[in-house]
């Protein structure tokens, strides 16, 4: 009569004891989860995320106007002695060449003794020649180390262009006094250069607004080239140009090139308008050294330019 009710115990037991091994296996699971230890798998995929995102590089494209350094440009002007041999002014070795003489002299009206008589000194480059303002084109490349702080590399080219005129006195050998009673005829005279320049330094964006503002400074390279030189003679019709950049033996002179280091500085408003685009608006001063004949120093030059920035997809400005 005893083996039904102690077969019915021992069942109970065994059931009793495999759920109690089943909830000490489930229990490690359970206090894990309770401590909010993150899966590892989530881990993993942070970790390849931000791999993914790297340094963010931003491209722009920068027109500009550009104020070149109020110095003269006297260059070009014709009254550099000391790219000409023997020391004589450019201008002179010109005028002194027999090829020449019937032509300018036909075009200014004089006579030959006129002609001859005339020996250029400073008198004759009275008008100092200035610069115009060029307008400059760029394109700039962004690393961002920080959010707001990158590297940035830039090229730009200008083209500059300057004028004057040069003036001669001519007796008038007709009048009693032919060194006092004298015609001043002008020549018109040209030059163009340009200019490649290279910035490489760091540019910080400041301020929490929808409109920020930037600054930025380094150093530049410049490169200079005189690509033309000259005077005319004659009136519409029948005007001769005259290549200043001559040698005594009339023989073309190789194009000067100037390449010198130079220091930048610039600041302005920076405007995100979505998640591609961004511009800036700003200005920047460079002191810069053009080392051609004539003059030889470092000056300011002034660019008032707009950038149009392309962002990239991970930029977190």
């Amino acid at each position: 009569m005893m083996i039904g009710p102690l077969h019915a115990q021992i069942d109970s037991a065994e059931v009793y004891r495999q759920l109690f091994e089943e909830d000490e296996q489930l229990e490690p699971v359970l206090i894990i989860e309770d401590n909010n230890y993150p899966p590892k798998t989530a881990q993993v995929e942070d970790e390849d995320e931000d791999e993914k995102e790297g340094i963010p590089i931003f491209v722009s494209i920068q027109p500009a106007l550009y104020f070149p350094n109020n110095a003269n440009a006297n260059y070009y002007n014709g009254s550099v002695k000391d790219i000409t041999y023997n020391q004589n002014y450019i201008i002179q070795t010109v005028w002194d060449n027999p090829n020449n003489k019937p032509i300018i002299r036909d075009d200014l009206f004089l006579n030959n003794d006129q002609y001859n008589s005339i020996k250029f000194d400073e008198s004759n480059f009275n008008y100092n020649m200035k610069y115009d303002i060029g307008l400059m084109i760029g394109f700039q490349a962004f690393v961002a180390f920080k959010p707001r702080l990158s590297l940035m590399l830039d090229f730009n080219f200008v083209s500059l262009n300057t004028a004057s005129y040069i003036t001669i006195s001519v007796p008038d050998y007709e009048s009693p006094n032919p060194d006092i009673n004298s015609n001043v005829i002008k020549m018109n005279v040209y030059g163009k250069e340009q200019r490649f320049i290279t910035d490489l330094g760091m540019h910080y964006i400041i301020g929490k607004q929808i409109l920020k503002y930037y600054v930025e400074g380094g150093l530049n390279l410049v490169m200079a080239k005189a690509t033309d030189n000259f005077f005319t003679t004659g009136e519409d019709g029948r005007q001769h140009t005259w290549n200043l950049k001559q040698t005594t033996n009339n023989t073309a002179q190789s194009t000067i090139t100037s390449i010198t280091v130079g220091a930048f500085a610039g600041a302005g408003f920076f405007f995100k308008m979505n998640e591609d685009f961004a511009f800036e608006l700003g200005t920047a001063v460079a002191m810069d050294n053009v080392k051609f004949p004539g003059y030889d120093k470092y000056l300011s030059n002034i660019q008032v330019n707009i950038r149009i920035i392309y962002l990239s997809k991970n930029s977190k400005l």
